[in-house]
């Protein structure tokens, strides 16, 4: 009689009915340096004719706000990048100077803008989000939007530019707010920030280059930068 080998017997593995956790460490090196993040910005100025009223040091609200403005202008990078665009708005809005990084011509822009009636809010930020998506815009800057202003949304209602302003954030911009004196749509305007504390409010409007030097270093850097989007 001759033997048959019988096979080997293989192991038999039982696995949990539930995969159990297993919790593994994670070293990230990541920075962020304002100095070597390139930004587009939209300077967004109320230009109605409230802002002719005279501040507490005997200016024009709009002179503060231009002299504000060009402090942020400062703080800027343009010569390694950056690139900002001026937009005014009063019963409508209107591209003073496109996204460049020429500061001559976007000094040029704040000194001409003209005063009308009434405060159309949607529009600034209707004619900021588009030149944050025209062919201007370069796709690794940071896009942002700072919108000024110092009366009620009129013609149209405040709730419009809260929607818009909703589209432009959902596309990645980073939208900031402030606000001049009492007469303000406080709440919308902090609904249009894209945080609550991206929303300023001055009392008078000789408070504003603080307010811009303190977005000037708020600014994020964008989520794409770090691992998980967070």
């Amino acid at each position: 009689a001759t033997s048959t080998r019988r096979p080997s017997r293989l192991p038999i593995i039982i696995f949990p009915a539930k995969p159990n956790l297993a919790y593994l460490p994670l070293m990230l090196h990541e920075a962020c340096r304002p100095k070597q993040q390139r930004v587009d910005v939209v300077l967004v100025m109320d230009a109605s004719t409230s802002m002719n009223e005279v501040t507490q040091a005997g200016r024009t609200k709009m002179a503060a706000a231009q002299a504000a403005a060009r402090t942020y202008l400062d703080e800027l990078q343009l010569a390694a990048g950056d690139q900002a665009a001026i937009v005014t708005f009063n019963k409508s809005a209107s591209l003073a100077q496109p996204l460049t990084s020429d500061r001559a011509a976007l000094d040029a822009a704040l000194g001409a803008i003209v005063l009308a009636q009434q405060t159309c809010l949607v529009c600034g930020v209707d004619a900021a989000a588009a030149e944050l998506q025209s062919a201007g815009r370069k796709a690794d800057h940071t896009p942002v939007m700072i919108l000024l202003t110092d009366g009620r949304s009129n013609p149209r209602p405040v709730a419009d530019a809260e929607a818009s302003a909703a589209v432009a954030k959902a596309a990645g911009v980073m939208v900031f707010t402030i606000g001049i004196g009492d007469d303000l749509d406080a709440e919308a305007l902090a609904k249009i920030a894209s945080r609550p504390e991206f929303f300023f409010r001055a009392l008078d409007a000789e408070v504003l280059s603080e307010i811009y030097r303190a977005i000037a270093v708020s600014i994020p850097c964008p989520p794409d930068s770090f691992w998980g989007r967070r």
